[in-house]
């Protein structure tokens, strides 16, 4: 092209003219080839922001992934905690009321035979005391009088002197 500008003194007209549509077409292919390596420069750039921008909320998504899982994981050892101390609870409690119902029939249990053998001790008696005789008081012999002489002394009988 420079060799071209020194030329055109000596050239046509129409030799110029035919030189300025060759160098229309080479500028354009000259254009297109640039714009298309912009663009493909364009292009390579904007992928390449798009995958850092990718990256970057890819590793906040799972920043705040992990930072929900955990506060899951918290809170559901909170729960299994209380579950698990409520459940202990339960079954003392049911424990206590077992221990309690055994002994309640063990009671209850004694009571009867408690009771049984009352009722044998009892109807034993009765029984007794129907086949024993009734005891006969003894007569007691029947008290002095203190005015009577001769009552207490043996050896005098009326009418004799001694």
């Amino acid at each position: 092209m420079v060799g071209s500008f020194f030329i055109t003194e000596r050239l046509s007209p129409s030799e110029l003219n035919k030189i300025t549509e060759l160098s229309k077409d080479e500028l354009g292919r000259i254009i297109d080839g640039a714009l298309a390596d912009a663009k493909s420069k364009v292009e390579e750039s904007i992928e390449a922001q798009i995958d850092a921008s990718s990256e970057q909320v890819e590793r906040a998504l799972e920043k705040e992934t992990n930072e929900k899982i955990m506060a899951i994981s918290e809170y559901s050892d909170t729960v299994m905690e209380n579950m698990n101390k409520t459940h202990n609870e339960i079954m003392f409690l049911y424990n206590m009321l077992n221990d309690k119902h055994t002994e309640l029939t063990g009671l209850a249990t004694d009571l009867q035979k408690i009771a049984a053998n009352v009722k044998s001790i009892q109807e034993g008696m009765a029984k007794k005391k129907a086949a024993e005789p009734a005891p006969v008081p003894k007569p007691e012999p029947a008290a002095k009088k203190s005015g009577d002489k001769r009552a207490g002394s043996p050896g005098l009988k009326k009418g004799r002197r001694t």
